[in-house]
């Protein structure tokens, strides 16, 4: 998670720089690709992580699944 804070941190930091400059300039136009690539950066560690935390609760031991993922199936079927 400590990543994805600093990634969010990066984010912030880039729209901030981007927000000092006069729009339309041509620093402001570089300080906007910053910002993209930092909000895709945030979006790609929080991706991450989510997908860590599926992965994780997937490979879980949880009794109860088998016994609801039946009787879902079993609906399905009727």
């Amino acid at each position: 998670m400590e990543n994805v804070k600093l990634r969010l941190d990066a984010w912030r930091d880039a729209q901030h720089r981007r927000d000092r400059l006069a729009p339309g300039s041509s620093e402001w136009l570089g300080a906007e690709d910053e910002v993209r690539s930092a909000a895709t950066a945030f979006h790609a560690e929080v991706a991450q992580v989510t997908a860590r935390y599926a992965e994780a609760e997937f490979q879980r031991p949880n009794p109860g699944w088998s016994g609801a993922a039946d009787r879902v199936m079993k609906l399905a079927r009727d």
